[in-house]
């Protein structure tokens, strides 16, 4: 009995595929419809291409990947959807029952909803952009995308960080590149016995030979304060944003070797230890 079921059973579905290969025009709307989907899905992958070349540059901007994702998700919407209509799917069903997912996901998805306004103020505000340097909480990086729920962020050891954008509407954020100029605020302490004319003439002279100070913001000559062993000093430079670290590396080092070129001498510390039978202690010089 259990062989003749089998047979029955294997019977039956060579039956009903047999019916289905006869059926030629619902074969051939499968046929179509997967035809759709694989070519519809190559050719938006293809508009996405002339996208970035359109465009011509690497580097996109928010407003440039958010229409970039907009055409992406439209297209394959529209391709995907298409081609389910051949294989004849009822979409009203699907449309139903997607719209009931969607109001069930509103209910449980106020935090998501609450970063997707964020981020379209993030995008109307523009407070930073791709490729910008920012610092956040104890996060500082490069930008790498602007999406609608959160922001990425590369650190400079190469680290990927996720922040979502509620948190961003509700903190500081520092834009370090946000204008094409910077100030550099170098602290200096110098001995009391210094001339500080001749020490403001020397870092001036610094300034004036150096290619990475600019000349318009001019540099700056402040005396902070005055404490028991020295003056604390300050000279502030302007350079450009893009070349900050190598500009403020290269003029500490000419400060350096004009203040030894000079005889300026910056004092330090010294620790003296005393000690006299049990009775210890030290005393800063």
């Amino acid at each position: 009995m259990m062989e003749a079921d089998k047979l029955s059973s294997i019977s039956t579905v060579w039956k009903e595929l047999l019916a289905f290969m006869s059926d030629s025009g619902r074969y051939q709307n499968l046929l179509e419809g997967f035809l759709i989907i694989f070519f519809g899905l190559l050719v938006v992958n293809l508009l996405l291409k002339l996208f970035d070349i359109v465009i011509k540059s690497n580097k996109l901007s928010a407003h440039q990947i958010l229409i970039r994702k907009g055409i992406k998700y439209f297209f394959n919407g529209v391709v995907v959807i298409y081609g389910l209509r051949k294989f004849g799917i009822d979409l009203k069903v699907l449309l139903g029952a997607a719209g009931v997912f969607t109001v069930a996901l509103g209910f449980a998805s106020q935090t998501s909803a609450s970063n997707l306004i964020s981020g379209l103020f993030l995008l109307a505000e523009k407070p930073f952009s791709v490729g910008d340097h920012i610092s956040v909480y104890d996060v500082d990086g490069i930008v790498v995308s602007i999406d609608l729920f959160s922001t990425r962020i590369r650190t400079f050891n190469n680290i990927l960080i996720r922040i979502p954008n509620e948190n961003l509407m509700k903190t500081q954020i520092f834009n370090n590149t946000y204008f094409p100029i910077r100030r550099i605020d170098a602290k200096i302490p110098i001995s009391k016995n210094e001339d500080l004319k001749k020490v403001e003439a020397v870092l001036l002279t610094v300034a004036e030979n150096s290619l990475d100070c600019l000349d318009e913001q001019r540099p700056l000559f402040m005396i902070n304060g005055i404490s028991s062993d020295h003056v604390d000093i300050q000279f502030s430079f302007w350079v450009e944003t893009e070349n900050f670290l190598d500009g403020r590396n290269r003029m500490y080092m000419d400060i350096l070797a004009a203040f030894k070129e000079n005889n300026i001498i910056i004092p330090y510390q010294h620790r003296v230890i005393l000690a006299q039978g049990d009775v210890g202690g030290e005393r800063i010089l």
